[in-house]
């Protein structure tokens, strides 16, 4: 998936008769979840296992070059047993946001 970068659909098309392939790709989540880079995310937390993170910090990468995220956004990681990562996810979900101008984040950040 990493070299494949943000066009490349998954799950792989199991034929190449199509004249569109089957799966779907991160650029066009991505692309319709900031309204076209109009609205970069500023924060990211991403949750899930070690070869999820990896690809996915990976996907942050490519995202901030193509403006989908800003470059000074803060990357959380949470990796864990299923009920952890819930706990953590929440209170990084629920925590009181900073005034404008304070430092974002919270957890490990990148």
């Amino acid at each position: 998936m990493k070299t494949g970068g943000l066009g490349t659909r998954w799950p792989r098309p199991t034929t190449q008769r199509r004249v569109m392939p089957s799966g779907e790709h991160p650029g066009c989540h991505i692309n319709s979840m900031t309204a076209h880079c109009i609205l970069p995310f500023v924060e990211v937390c991403l949750v899930g296992g070690a070869l999820y993170l990896d690809v996915m910090s990976h996907f942050v990468e490519l995202f901030r070059e193509d403006g989908f995220v800003t470059g000074s956004a803060p990357v959380t990681e949470i990796c864990g047993p299923f009920g952890i990562m819930r706990k953590q996810l929440a209170a990084w979900l629920n925590r009181p946001l900073p005034a404008p101008g304070d430092e974002v984040g919270a957890g490990r950040s990148r």
